[in-house]
């Protein structure tokens, strides 16, 4: 497979800041797409990698995205394998009032929890904290086939 691209979109590409860099650097970059809103966490995801590495995703999704805003993030750290237990910070099923910033995309998906506020209970229409129907199968539909998820 060969790859074509114009000299403006390869350029754009080449100038566009990695995945790689470090936390502090996003979430103080100012041109970094931003998110405040109501998320619902629909999974964790938990790998072991080659590497030895453990890979901690929680997926979450925007309980009202606005018009062209992401509608799904992943956030994602890493811990050593070897390192014995280790624990999600939220429930899938549980709302969070907060700013997700993006790592810079096309797409954006990967992005870090930069501040979160109380859940107000009315936020969500469900029983005793729980999510509604509703809102169960846009979880549902958020996850992936084929990934082993925490429940």
């Amino acid at each position: 497979m060969v790859a074509i691209c114009s000299r403006r979109r390869c350029a754009r590409t080449r100038a566009a800041p990695s995945a790689g860099q470090r936390r502090e650097e996003l979430l103080g970059e100012a041109a970094a797409p931003r998110v405040t809103t109501t998320w619902i966490v629909a999974a964790n995801l938990s790998e072991v990698q080659p590497d030895k590495l453990r890979r901690l995703e929680t997926w979450l999704v925007n309980a009202a995205p606005g018009e062209g805003e992401p509608r799904v993030a992943v956030l994602i750290d890493f811990a050593p394998a070897s390192g014995g237990a280790f624990g999600f910070p939220f429930e899938p099923g549980e709302p969070i009032n907060g700013e997700v910033v993006f790592y810079p995309s096309l797409a954006p998906l990967r992005g870090l929890l930069a501040t979160t506020k109380p859940v107000d209970g009315a936020t969500l229409a469900g029983e005793a904290g729980k999510p509604s129907i509703a809102w169960t199968s846009v979880i549902g539909a958020a996850m992936l086939p084929g990934k082993r998820y925490q429940k």
